[in-house]
């Protein structure tokens, strides 16, 4: 394993707490894993064992304080913003409006303290038939982002904090397909099955404990499919298994991982939580951990993020053509110029929803073709340096769907 990411790991480990080995840290460059730990959202739980290191003189004096006062700062913001979503919970209380929280505090405050645990948005589900009146209590304190929002999640972003809020219709954003009709079938959200939970002495609805691991699992293979997968993932998940495994049930969890076609990637993932962050080998059931033999090349993709595209808006740029992979709508083709047929010319079933015209009319399907290309050269014209040239989108698109194979999640 190469240097960066031997650290990078143990840094992890550190920060929750775990053995390690300090020999890895004599000769890596902290500016980069300072970045790196940035990007992947973990430099806030790596502040402590920075710390601890920097006494050992094993971290550079200006990376050490350069990483203190990020931390430090994203700690008074969280702060704030903590106060402003408890304020926002009491008002919508009042109001009979029923705001279910999933992901975001309710995995932090699994964190070894508060503020650990970095995210962009704040999520929650709302049923539609309060979605007028949600509407209205966030434009008290918050603006609404057109442009960041869809047909099933409304975005917001408060006005003096500037932090965003996702208000969700569904637990799937506007994802369609055969995999997501299966997930609805489970009902995760299903009013009977949700509880309450106590987050950092703020009561909230929230999914069941087994339920909300199904769902993280989707999260996971969504992020990892579209655009690569940060390790903080891998660290939620372990916290959570932990925290919850005598409250999680294991045969629905893993019956629901089968029908998902997930239960290979799962293997996989848990196995890496087993091996680097201690999470418990009974976790896997009557499955087996997976001894991954490209493992390095695994890890790595997760420490950047998905590797190319780094410093672009890669989501956005492929989104279109992974989004059939995801919803178990569309096979690879077996060969590379198969692929690229698919990518260049996807099927009526498989367009964007954005060529909505396509589906409807399948004559048509050659003008949203035509109307995908005069889109991409029109953005690309406006962004040059946040657009992929058709080679890089090509080659970003194989090499997604190769970690895809590799990991389980296509035939």
């Amino acid at each position: 394993m190469n240097k960066l990411l031997a650290a990078y790991m143990e840094l992890n480990k550190m920060a929750l707490g775990k053995e390690v080995s300090e020999t890895c840290f004599g000769e890596v460059d902290w500016d980069e894993l300072f970045q790196i730990s940035r990007r992947r959202m973990t430099a806030v739980l790596c502040s402590n064992a920075v710390a601890q290191l920097a006494q050992k003189s094993l971290v550079p004096e200006d990376v050490s304080a350069r990483w203190a006062e990020y931390s430090s700062a994203h700690f008074v913001s969280d702060y704030m913003r903590w106060n402003s979503i408890r304020q926002l919970l009491a008002k919508a209380e009042k109001k009979g409006i029923e705001l279910i929280m999933f992901k975001g505090y309710v995995i932090a405050q699994l964190y070894p303290s508060f503020g650990m645990r970095n995210s962009s948005d704040t999520d929650f589900l709302i049923r539609r038939n309060q979605l007028e009146n949600a509407k209205a209590l966030m434009e008290e304190e918050y603006e609404f982002v057109q442009e960041c929002s869809k047909e099933q999640v409304y975005t917001y972003r408060h006005k003096t904090l500037k932090f965003g809020i996702e208000l969700h219709l569904q637990l799937w954003e506007d994802y369609e397909g055969r995999r997501i009709n299966t997930l609805k079938s489970m009902e995760l959200n299903a009013e009977v099955s949700l509880v309450i939970c106590e987050v950092y002495g703020q009561k909230i609805l929230t999914l069941n404990v087994t339920n909300h691991l199904i769902y993280q699992i989707f999260h996971v293979v969504k992020h990892f499919s579209v655009e690569g997968l940060g390790t903080r993932y891998l660290i939620d998940i372990t916290l959570f298994c932990e925290h919850y495994y005598d409250e999680i049930c294991w045969s629905e969890f893993w019956k629901a991982m089968d029908a998902l076609h997930y239960t290979g990637f799962c293997r996989q993932f848990f196995s890496l939580g087993i091996k680097y962050f201690g999470l418990r080998l009974d976790i896997l059931g009557n499955q087996y951990i997976e001894k991954i033999t490209d493992e390095e090349e695994f890890l790595t993709d997760m420490m950047y993020g998905g590797i190319i595209g780094e410093g672009q808006k890669g989501s956005y740029q492929i989104l279109g053509i992974m989004t059939p992979y995801l919803t178990g709508e569309c096979a690879p083709a077996a060969s590379k110029f198969g692929r690229i047929i698919q990518t260049l010319f996807p099927s009526a079933k498989n367009i964007r929803e954005d060529f909505g015209y396509a589906k409807k009319h399948k004559i048509l399907l050659p003008i949203a073709w035509m109307h995908r290309f005069i889109d991409y050269f029109l953005y690309r014209k406006k962004h040059p340096d946040e657009s992929y040239a058709v080679d890089d989108k090509l080659l970003t698109a194989e090499y997604r769907i190769s970690q895809l194979k590799k990991r389980g999640l296509v035939d």
